[in-house]
């Protein structure tokens, strides 16, 4: 990797950082809704941190270690000192660190690692330059994320992000079913270059013949899973689900019912599905990939699929994933700026056509798998600081593949590990099945 390459991502990654920010309002940008998000001030503070803890840290000195602004935007690096709890960093953060303080440490942080970028200074300074990097695009995509988050639970109509230029609606992509022949696949980094931590140790693994989608699963089709009752019949339910009252069928409003459970930032209006996105209200559309919903919603919808294709239909493994995307060569759809990702500035899943067998592997909306989030064969997590990056998050949660429509374009990958808990939705998961043969 060039020193050129790594100056001219870097510099475009932060200004990125900055432009998201701009559309904010000063109120909005310490915004923190709900507890599980974080506001844009922290996103904006933290990615700076980053950087100023691992590159600056080891190759010219921290800036900020002994200041402020150091406990506010660590974020779970215990081996970096106190760092604020999540649920109270916007509370926090409006009283004591005003917007002029973080764009100066952002600006004091790029102005000592220009001449370092100038430098020759080895792999590891280039290793830690790609994950500073890709770490950043990480808050990128959560930042559109929260802010949808915020804003709905505000109420806020929002309408300043996001182009209709692209497409109005989403085409039709009649369901096929892609078969699969059982083999021994490899998974993890098997293309090589930059990937996370938790994306190494690449190994084998036999995978029975399958056949899986060929696109995700629709509004439209998940509209009929609750038309059927979907909410209301404990049978699709994981016990977890059910019996802890976090996904039963109704809302209620001084003990009244109010309307029924559906994927959230859906509601009737007028009685018609809605669902809230950065532009604000829009009617559902039957073709778009449905998206924020828990892992628990998506095996519910499966088990009542099963039903009625009357074979058994399941959210495909991790490593069925992985296989499918690889022998159809899905990123070929990123290098034809076909997959819906941050680039194309839509903000919103949408089925746009494309070539290939199976359709919007990459982009659109994270796709839950049926595998949990453990470390694979041979796994070590980085040395030093970021020790804590991911493998200390291996633990009650489950993968998802392939991005989505708010990841940076030239972040995403098929080894690509996200995760989250069972019951998480704002983070634009989706799903696509596999019936097994």
């Amino acid at each position: 990797m060039s020193v050129d390459s790594v100056r001219e991502r870097y510099h475009r990654v932060r200004n990125h950082s900055l432009e998201m920010v701009a559309l904010l309002s000063e109120e909005e940008f310490y915004d923190q809704a709900v507890q599980e998000v974080s506001p844009p001030a922290w996103n904006l503070g933290h990615t700076n941190w980053f950087f100023d803890a691992v590159i600056l840290g080891r190759y010219a000195g921290s800036l900020g270690r002994d200041g402020n602004l150091w406990y506010h935007f660590n974020s779970y690096y215990k081996g970096e000192g106190r760092h604020v709890r999540q649920a109270c960093r916007g509370a926090v953060l409006v009283h004591e660190a005003p917007l002029q303080s973080i764009l100066k440490y952002r600006s004091d942080v790029d102005e000592v690692m220009d001449p370092l970028l100038d430098g020759d200074h080895g792999e590891d300074f280039d290793r830690l330059m790609e994950l500073g990097i890709n770490h950043e695009q990480q808050h990128q995509e959560l930042f559109y994320t929260e802010v949808l988050r915020n804003r709905f639970e505000r109420r806020a109509e929002g309408g300043d992000m996001g182009s209709e230029s692209r497409a109005e609606g989403s085409v039709e992509v009649p369901l096929r079913w892609v078969p699969f022949e059982e083999t021994i696949a490899e998974v993890g980094n098997v293309e090589g270059g930059f990937g996370f931590d938790n994306e190494y140790g690449v190994h084998r693994q036999y995978i029975h013949s399958f056949a899986m989608m060929n696109r995700p699963v629709t509004n439209g089709e998940y509209l009929e899973f609750i038309d059927d009752g979907g909410y209301e019949n404990f049978a699709w339910w994981f016990a977890e689900a059910w019996d802890d009252g976090s996904m039963r069928p109704v809302l209620r409003l001084a003990d009244r019912e109010i309307f029924p459970r559906a994927p959230l930032y859906w509601k009737r209006i007028d009685g018609t599905w809605h669902r809230f996105t950065l532009q604000g209200w829009r009617e559902t559309d039957p073709h778009e990939p449905v998206s924020h919903l828990s892992y628990f919603e998506a095996v519910a919808y499966a088990n009542w699929k099963s039903r009625s294709e009357d074979r058994i239909v399941r959210l495909p493994t991790e490593a069925e994933w992985e296989h499918a995307a690889r022998r159809t060569d899905a990123m070929a759809q990123v290098r034809r700026n076909e997959a819906v990702l941050l680039g194309g500035e839509l903000y919103r899943p949408a089925m746009t056509p494309q070539e290939g067998e199976l359709k919007h592997m990459m982009g659109n909306v994270w796709e839950w798998t049926n595998s949990s989030y453990l470390p694979y064969p041979g796994f070590r997590p980085y040395p030093g600081a970021i020790a804590e990056y991911n493998g200390k998050f291996m633990s009650n949660k489950m993968v998802l593949k392939g991005g989505s429509w708010a990841t940076p374009t030239d972040h995403i990958r098929i080894s690509y590990r996200n995760f989250w808990p069972l019951a998480f939705q704002f983070a634009i998961p989706g799903f696509r099945l596999v019936m097994e043969s």
